[in-house]
């Protein structure tokens, strides 16, 4: 490994230890314990200073039961925690030891997973202090957002996207995917890499989407005879605040809805040529043409 590589792992591995510590509510003395560390060595590993030795490293995984054990690639970890649509992710404002704001603990029908398109695009922009800074005058630890399965609901989705138009770095975001960014598939990652064609990826992505944390859902149909697949996507009980502007409705819609054209770009041979969409009444329709 290179230099920057090292590093570059070392911040991923700090992050995960601060965010599964801070999830779990275990202090820092807690966790030196099962490292076998002292407290020092501990501050050190969150900055992404030091890391810890394998078996410290897989003790943190087992007590924290990580089951993506190549997590420190990414940077994200996925934490053991009921559904989405159960009453006990939908009635509370916590997840773990965090707390989220009334605002953005009612109807929580999407994960962080679904916007780490829009937060590492800020970070790439403007530099890993824009979307701290966002998250934090929203009253959401920063370390919510390392946690792939941790729920959100739209409203917070759509804040982000505002918040992004605003600083006037990106024209679009439909260009923008989930799923063409290896780093918000997790343990779902293997399906990822194996998928031999995009059309695989989307039947893949559509069997699995409840896991994946949004707020469409989506159905495949081929059409006999012809080299034309339809994506039909219907968004879930999504609740606009009064006011939003149309253009950031549209935004947020396009962007949910071109999620299947962008898997051709995890390829390195064009395979969807092109892409007609549609959308009225709450439904898109996106026709690609392979």
């Amino acid at each position: 490994m290179s230099q920057p590589e090292i590093l570059e792992q070392r911040k991923n591995i700090g992050r995960i230890i601060k965010a599964a510590r801070m999830f779990y509510g275990i202090t820092q003395m807690d966790m030196a314990d099962i490292l076998n560390v002292n407290q020092s060595t501990i501050s050190k590993i969150e900055k992404g200073i030091l890391e810890p030795g394998i078996f410290g490293w897989n003790e943190f995984l087992n007590r924290t039961k990580i089951k993506n054990t190549e997590c420190y690639k990414t940077g994200y970890l996925e934490v053991p925690m009921p559904n989405l649509n159960t009453n006990q992710i939908n009635e509370s404002r916590h997840s773990g030891d965090f707390k989220l704001p009334a605002k953005y603990a009612k109807r929580k029908n999407i994960t962080v997973r679904k916007i780490i398109p829009l937060i590492e695009l800020l970070d790439k922009r403007l530099g890993e202090t824009a979307f701290n800074q966002f998250a934090k005058s929203k009253k959401i630890k920063r370390e919510y957002f390392y946690i792939l399965n941790n729920p959100l609901n739209t409203t917070f989705e759509i804040d982000l996207m505002e918040f992004i138009l605003q600083k006037d770095i990106v024209k679009s975001l439909k260009e923008l995917s989930i799923i063409q960014n290896p780093k918000c598939h997790g343990i779902l990652s293997k399906k990822y890499q194996d998928s031999k064609s995009p059309k695989m990826l989307i039947e893949y992505f559509i069997k699995k989407q409840n896991e994946y944390g949004i707020d469409f859902s989506y159905s495949l149909h081929e059409l006999d005879h012809t080299n034309k697949i339809i994506i039909e996507a219907m968004e879930k009980e999504v609740e606009f605040k009064c006011g939003t502007p149309v253009e950031l409705i549209d935004c947020y819609r396009e962007y949910n809805l071109y999620f299947p054209y962008n898997l051709q770009n995890h390829h390195s041979s064009p395979y969807l040529l092109g892409a007609n969409c549609s959308y009225l009444n709450g439904k898109g329709t996106l026709e690609l043409i392979a």
